[in-house]
């Protein structure tokens, strides 16, 4: 066994392989433990009588031996409903760590590219904030995820663009504002 050598991008392919394997399975595993634990809910099984009577609002006589047809209309309206599971999302190729390696490149390029773009629209030409520039950087200045900036009522997320919360003033003033709230309602 002394003539045994290993190339070490082979082992960093493979590596990558398993790992990626294993992330994937990790992510579809979660995903459907959530999902079921959603389809045990009251609100989903209220949701999906009001999406059947939605559906079936047309048809008079449903006959009690259509059990099959029954599972499979019940299986197309639980895909049709809208989940909103936090932190349990769809397993996704994209987000898988071998892959994530490969696009490295693109990504930082890409990056590259969208901080010169800032620096020089922003610091250099001093053009004013665009709506979603503003929008990103008040989601960036309260530290709120991405995916639950998007489920923030648009009236809410004006409101705070609107305060300019990416400077440091407003920013002080609005969490002071915040913390006397938060008082005042104990």
């Amino acid at each position: 066994m002394a003539g045994w050598t290993m190339d070490p991008r082979a082992v960093l392919v493979a590596l990558l392989i398993i790992l990626s394997g294993f992330q994937y399975l990790n992510q579809s595993t979660r995903y459907n433990q959530a999902i079921a634990m959603v389809k045990k809910t009251p609100a989903y099984k209220n949701k999906l009588r009001a999406s059947k009577l939605e559906r079936n609002e047309g048809i008079k006589n449903m006959k009690k031996s259509q059990k099959n047809t029954d599972k499979k209309v019940e299986q197309d309206l639980s895909n049709e409903l809208d989940l909103q599971i936090t932190r349990a999302e769809r397993a996704s190729v994209w987000k898988l760590l071998g892959v994530s390696f490969v696009l490295l490149p693109y990504t930082l390029g890409k990056l590259l590219l969208w901080s010169s773009y800032w620096f020089w629209r922003y610091r250099v030409k001093k053009h004013s904030y665009s709506w979603e520039d503003a929008s990103y950087l008040t989601q960036r200045s309260l530290g709120i995820p991405l995916d639950r900036w998007r489920h923030i009522d648009e009236a809410t997320k004006e409101d705070h663009v609107l305060k300019r919360l990416w400077e440091k003033s407003n920013m002080e003033s609005y969490v002071a504002e915040m913390r006397k709230e938060s008082k005042c309602r104990r």
